[in-house]
């Protein structure tokens, strides 16, 4: 009896050390983070959430710019893209899909897989576009990931050798001589400057003659008789008497509208990415000094950069600015 009794006191002992064992073994306290999702270094947060910075870009990004080589956009992209693959690390790439006025390019970078890899480089164009119907595509189908440029030295520059000086010239001047030819871009914000010419009674024939580059080939090879580029662009000619740059007397609101360079996103984006492309985006453009004097040589600009949320609220203004103008 004295062995059954011994028998059961020692399985009674085991059975007590097997449950403190599965007690001391139980979960973590919730303050605990598993080793496979440990807190990220100090600093190392998106702006969008607190959560750990992207490690994005692990591989090279291409930056659609709907237009042609050698115009204002496509230079703004590559000297920014240059930047941005010094500070990352990884290549960004500028691939240029020309047609339909940019339509073409955007429509296809913004179908692209939101993994953050394909980015849209563009300007204002992009609204005007939807408002002339070559695009169905607005701010609700995209992330804005900032305005990345500024420009407001657009001009219409006309030949010389038609002896025309300011805007109400080319009322009186079309008006003489049964007309005049002036070299647009179908669906661009550019067509505007005609739309309101015709308003004032000017006798115009508008022509779409491609992106800025083609507009000024176009008219230094007399295909049209005036067109509308940044004044940066026709300072040499300006000074060989091939061109004038026309003073804007009749006030055009299509003169006198800056030009903000943007880059968009598919919808869709993750926001750690867009934040990381923020941050990126404020080393390159500010804190290079050869890269400010790139732009400021070339076009006139000063480094410029408004981040997400404030870029969507410029570009919400803008559009309905835009939203107020008749379109024919």
């Amino acid at each position: 009896m004295k062995n059954v009794n011994k028998t059961i006191a020692l399985l009674l002992s085991v059975v007590l050390l097997l449950s403190l064992a599965v007690g001391c073994s139980g979960s973590a306290p919730e303050s605990s983070a598993p080793p496979s999702q440990s807190p990220a270094p100090e600093g190392q947060t998106s702006q969008s959430g607190g959560e750990p910075e992207s490690p994005w870009p692990e591989k090279s990004v291409t930056v659609i710019v709907p237009y042609n080589p050698g115009g204002d956009s496509d230079f703004n992209a590559r000297a920014l893209c240059e930047r941005l693959t010094a500070v990352s690390g990884q290549s960004f790439v500028v691939t240029n899909v020309n047609g339909n006025s940019g339509a073409v390019g955007s429509l296809q970078a913004l179908s692209s897989e939101p993994d953050g890899y394909t980015i849209l480089f563009n300007h204002l164009t992009f609204m005007v576009n939807y408002f002339t119907g070559n695009s169905t595509l607005t701010y609700d189908d995209l992330e804005v990931g900032g305005i990345v440029g500024y420009r407001d030295d657009g001009a219409l520059v006309a030949r010389a050798d038609l002896g025309i000086t300011k805007l109400s010239d080319i009322v009186t001047y079309s008006q003489e001589h049964g007309g005049m030819l002036y070299g647009a871009s179908a669906g661009s914000l550019i067509m505007m400057a005609g739309f309101e010419l015709r308003d004032q009674g000017a006798n115009l024939t508008i022509v779409d003659a491609g992106g800025a580059a083609d507009r000024l080939a176009s008219l230094l090879g007399g295909h049209v008789d005036f067109t509308y580029v940044s004044a940066s662009d026709v300072t040499d000619y300006v000074a060989t008497g091939e061109l004038t740059i026309l003073e804007n007397d009749l006030g055009s609101a299509a003169v006198t509208l800056p030009t903000y360079y943007q880059m968009l996103f598919p919808k869709g984006t993750d926001p750690a990415i867009i934040d990381k492309f923020a941050a990126l985006c404020k080393e390159a453009i500010f804190e290079d000094e050869a890269y400010a004097s790139t732009i400021m040589t070339a076009y006139g600009q000063e480094p410029y950069y408004k981040e997400p949320q404030e870029a969507a609220k410029i570009l919400e203004e803008v559009w309905e600015q835009l939203a107020g103008y008749t379109w024919q």
